[in-house]
């Protein structure tokens, strides 16, 4: 009311929202938070961003342009499975083990989750990478060979090539081969050093040597810039002569110096028999290119003579690539396709060559093409390179297209049984509804799947020979076996140290705990492989990979039993007083009380473990056990790897990173449900 008595009116508005600020609101907000919220903050945010920015597109050109992944390419099937590659029926066994697994991930993906569609989206959209991407790659085109024909040897360093006049290749039936002069490259020095394209020995030596002339006038170009400049001091001036005057000594024209692309070259096509002329024809620089298709899959060979004394010719070859030999071991079938058996009841093998071409997975068993009694050279390139820095084409049809191809062929139908998995559970929940307080159908049959997967896969596996076992196969058995026997072990272990009215128990218990983890893992894995051989000479016909899981148990056991001593420590000790005032004998209270607890509180170390096990077992290649590590030691051992170190342990690694990851989110999601809900309920 006013002072004169009369009625003050009151609106009754909202109060104008006013909203914040664009940059403290959003992803604005959170960077001017978090990235620049002090000048510090500010500039080692740019510098960190510069940096990453410099890296990533340093490893991408890496990858892209220079990276030779063959190595891993063309022993994806090795890596994964070592040597049970060699055994038809070893690998069936494997991936029925691998497709079962992956049906019951997708039970226990319906059973204690959800799925919903974006999830389903993003899956159904990189499945279909894995179909996409190796049929627009197989479109593009592959790219060219480049071989030397002439009879100059060709100087690089201290390296001398001759030119090779005959050579085989593999081709399919119907494919076309083009043969012509690579004119550009004979230009000059600067086209031949930019050739990109895979090369024979001499054709490498050429290009190398052409690289080192351009860089030679390069420098050269440079020091005569530098020595126009008045200022500079006499001492520098001397040597900057000095090194003129020597490289203007070793300065040559590579291209003139081998008469490069200056004569004919004759060429002909023979069929395996070294005697059959298929196509022949004349080649001239600037000239037209001669092309043949391929009657049948095979070996061919090529031929091919410069015109000239004294002249080099850059021949351009399409459809004709390098081919690798390797040596495969299977078992020896009778006429009726049974397994031959020796007298003694071991199966007999048998050891063969392929020949595998270099593009794609062309393979023969045909022996190589003879000459006069000799075996005609395979076409052959130094060390796998592919010469020249690659392109995104090349790098697509050679490396990336393959890749998605071939590990789709696993990845495809995994995915698809874990869809199956969660669709076929959903429906049956959806059928058949539990009757409360029974949990639903897919819990139920998640759990006894479970229950029972050890021993199908015991089953599945008694079949192959544990000798053979190898690569990523070989690497999760140990981590599953090692995670899944430990834990129970580990627990005992656990509650024994903690047994305080059982001394012997108690005591024992501490003894093996400090024992085993007083010492490295390698140390007990030379144990249970060179030692206990030496306790009972019975024990060495136990195949070390069995050996080596038992090892990898008892480390991981008292590992894992400090941890869940460690969550046991943390119950209050008025839960254990109150269960045993309401009549609860010990074995109740630690199964109800205090066990479940402590496991739950410490997930996140009990999972670390797992993956420290994981990443642990690489240490069974030092035993001599064949797992993931081993097998890239192997293959960068051969002579047609040497030198692709960084590619194939790169892969290894990326391989350990993606499944230790995925240990991790899975931690997380457990500890969401389990200790983390927990604590909040606490709160």
């Amino acid at each position: 009311m006013s002072s004169n008595s009369q009625p003050t009116t009151i609106y009754q508005q909202d109060v104008p929202r006013r909203h914040a600020p664009i940059t403290a609101t959003g992803v604005l907000g959170w960077m001017r938070a978090n990235l620049f919220r002090t000048w510090f903050d500010s500039i080692l945010t740019v510098v960190a961003t510069l940096f990453l920015i410099s890296a990533i597109i340093g490893f991408i050109e890496w990858t892209v342009g220079a990276a030779n992944w063959y190595s891993v390419l063309r022993n994806l099937s090795n890596l994964m499975v070592g040597s049970l590659q060699a055994s038809p029926e070893a690998l069936v066994r494997v991936n029925l083990m691998t497709l079962l697994l992956a049906f019951g991930i997708g039970v226990s993906l319906r059973a204690w989750s959800r799925v919903g569609l974006r999830g389903w989206l993003w899956t159904a959209g990189v499945s279909a990478l894995f179909v996409v991407i190796p049929a627009l790659t197989s479109t593009l085109p592959l790219p060219p060979s480049m071989v030397t024909s002439g009879s100059i040897a060709v100087v690089s360093g201290s390296v001398s090539e001759t030119p090779i006049s005959t050579f085989t290749f593999i081709g399919r039936a119907g494919e076309t081969i083009r043969l012509a002069v690579a004119d550009e490259a004979g230009q000059d020095d600067q086209n031949l050093a930019s050739i990109s394209a895979f090369g024979d020995r001499a054709a490498d030596a050429l290009i190398n040597a052409a690289r080192a002339q351009v860089a030679a006038q390069t420098r050269l170009a440079e020091i005569e810039r530098l020595l126009s400049d008045e200022s500079l001091a006499a001492g520098q001036r001397a040597l900057l002569t000095s090194e003129r005057d020597n490289l203007t000594e070793d300065v040559e024209v590579i291209s003139e110096r081998y008469a490069l692309n200056s004569a004919d070259v004759a060429v002909r096509v023979l069929a395996a028999d070294g005697e059959t002329v298929l196509v022949e024809g004349l080649l001239s620089p600037g000239g037209e290119a001669l092309t043949y298709t391929l009657p049948e899959d095979g070996w061919y060979i090529l031929d091919h003579a410069v015109q000239a004394e004294e002249a080099n010719t850059l021949l351009q070859l399409q459809g004709v690539y390098p081919v690798l030999e390797r040596s495969v071991t299977r078992t020896r079938l009778d006429a009726d396709g049974n397994p031959m058996v020796s007298r003694t009841g071991q199966t007999q093998t048998e050891s063969f060559i392929q020949h595998v071409r270099l593009t794609d997975d062309f393979t023969t068993e045909a022996a190589v093409p003879r000459i006069d009694g000799e075996d005609v050279t395979r076409y052959l390139f130094v060390n796998n390179q592919y010469r020249g820095i690659r392109d995104l084409t090349d790098y697509l049809v050679l490396h990336f297209g393959p890749f998605f191809e071939r590990t789709g062929r696993a990845v495809l139908p995994s995915v698809g049984l874990v869809a199956l998995g969660y669709l076929l559970m959903q429906l049956l929940d959806r059928v058949l509804p539990p009757v409360p307080p029974a949990p639903k159908l897919s819990r139920r049959v998640a759990f006894w799947l479970w229950f029972a997967m050890p021993f199908v896969v015991y089953f599945i596996i008694a079949g192959t020979d544990a000798r053979n076992w190898g690569g990523l196969f070989l690497t999760f058995l140990l981590t599953a076996v090692g995670i899944v026997l430990s834990f129970p072990i580990g627990v005992l272990l656990a509650l024994g140290r903690r047994a305080d009215d059982l001394p012997v128990v108690k005591y024992f218990c501490i003894l093996v705990i400090e024992f085993v983890r007083g010492v490295p893992l390698i140390t007990v894995l030379f144990l249970a492989s060179l030692a206990l051989p030496l306790v009972n000479p019975a024990l060495s016909e136990v195949p070390g990979a069995v050996r080596a899981m038992v090892a990898i148990t008892i480390f991981s056991a008292a590992y894992l039993a400090e941890n869940v001593r460690g969550g046991l420590q943390s119950i209050p000790p008025g839960q254990v007083e109150a269960a045993k005032a309401l009549g609860m004998n010990p074995v109740q209270v630690t199964l109800r009380i205090t066990l479940p607890q402590a496991l739950r509180a410490v997930i996140p170390a009990l999972v670390g473990q797992c993956i420290s096990l994981f990443k642990d077992t690489s240490l069974v290649a030092i035993v001599g056990l064949a797992d993931l590590t081993r097998i890239a030691d192997i293959i960068v051992a051969q002579a047609e790897y040497i030198g692709l170190r960084r590619e194939t342990y790169l892969f290894v690694a990326a391989l350990y990173f993606i499944f230790s990851f995925a240990m991790a989110y899975v931690s997380r999601k457990i500890e969401l449900s389990g200790s983390g809900a927990a604590r909040q309920v606490q709160l």
